[in-house]
């Protein structure tokens, strides 16, 4: 005969089954909902930082290369030698705000990161509060708990926004230099949209010209 009631400790038959644990996709946005609604605005700051910080590299490769092109001109005489400083200004710049982007994005992480641990804190003393001593009792809820304290251990979030924020900077950091590189070249763009035979085919007479 089944009990009526529950055991000290374990999981209830009678109770009704867990509900399934949500997509890996489904947590990632459940996580950037709350992290968004947790502090709107570090979250825009932190991202728009990256983001910033991410563009940098390639503006300053563009950058150099007119401060060259102005240095060439005004070794000739041909461009006025206030337009090098002006570019040398501009790196100038844009190296400052590289060298003070990327501490100043990590303190707002910080911030972000402390604001999350310090909710996430109070919305499991709320729940803690409003449950029944007999709740702590079974296992499934004592494991649950823990997790959840795991997860308010000061670094635990940071694990998880520091990749977060990095992808969109490394996205920003290749699509601005690729647009670089682009604006250079655009025999490069025009060989990356043929198709890969005959590239290799070009390559192969190219060779037998050669020998």
């Amino acid at each position: 005969m089944v009990p009526l009631t529950a055991p000290a400790s374990g999981y209830d038959p009678l109770s009704p089954p867990p509900p399934p644990r949500p997509s890996g996709p489904a947590t990632m946005w459940r996580f950037l909902v709350w992290m968004v609604r947790t502090d709107p605005a570090r979250a825009a700051a932190v991202l728009g930082l990256f983001l910033v910080t991410g563009l940098v590299p390639a503006g300053v490769v563009w950058v150099l290369s007119h401060t060259f092109d102005a240095a060439v001109a005004a070794a000739r005489g041909a461009a006025p030698f206030s337009a090098l400083l002006t570019w040398m200004a501009v790196w100038a710049a844009l190296a400052l705000l590289q060298t003070a982007g990327w501490p100043l994005s990590d303190v707002v992480l910080e911030r972000l990161r402390q604001e999350m641990e310090d909710a996430l804190q109070l919305r499991l003393q709320r729940k803690a509060a409003a449950l029944r001593l007999e709740v702590f009792e079974r296992a499934d809820f004592t494991d649950i708990l823990r997790r959840a304290r795991e997860a308010t251990a000061p670094g635990f979030f940071l694990t998880l926004l520091r990749p977060l924020f990095d992808m969109p900077r490394a996205a920003a950091t290749l699509i601005a230099l690729a647009a670089v590189v682009g604006a250079w070249s655009p025999w490069l763009w025009s060989r990356l949209r043929r198709p890969t035979c005959e590239i290799v085919t070009d390559g192969l007479a190219l060779q037998v010209f050669e020998k």
